[in-house]
């Protein structure tokens, strides 16, 4: 389905694919059949690991180890590729999201921010870092 924003239109949803060994490596289902990453937005849930003057591997490190913890609460999960309804919401004045940015000369766009991950036509889950 196509939803018509102005004189671009892009899904209503947006297929992400999952990547062994890349940046969508750990998104899928739980067992309740609900998609982590995002699908329908529910829920953000932000934690500060620190920034890259406090030691860009260490805040990495606690990063990877705060989103093993919030994978392990989901209980048994599945990671596949997800579908992920257009969202956005700000958080101490980053936004972060699934947004449209469809531009009149470069066409029809979403990016999935902060990460600035580019999803364009044909809409089958690749994107562009």
């Amino acid at each position: 389905m196509l939803l018509v924003r102005g004189p671009m239109s892009v899904p209503d949803t947006i297929a992400v694919e999952q990547c062994e060994d890349y940046y969508t490596e750990h998104i899928g289902r739980d067992a309740d059949g609900g998609q982590f990453m995002a699908g329908r937005h529910r829920d953000t849930k932000a934690w500060f690991a620190g920034t890259t003057a406090d030691g860009e591997e260490a805040v990495c490190q606690r990063a990877a180890e705060k989103r093993d913890e919030m994978i392990a609460g989901l209980g048994d999960v599945e990671l596949c590729g997800v579908r992920v309804k257009l969202f956005s919401v700000e958080i101490d004045g980053h936004v972060f999201g699934m947004i449209d940015t469809s531009d009149p000369e470069l066409g029809p766009r979403v990016t999935l921010e902060p990460n600035d991950f580019l999803f364009r036509p044909p809409w089958d889950g690749a994107y562009d870092t």
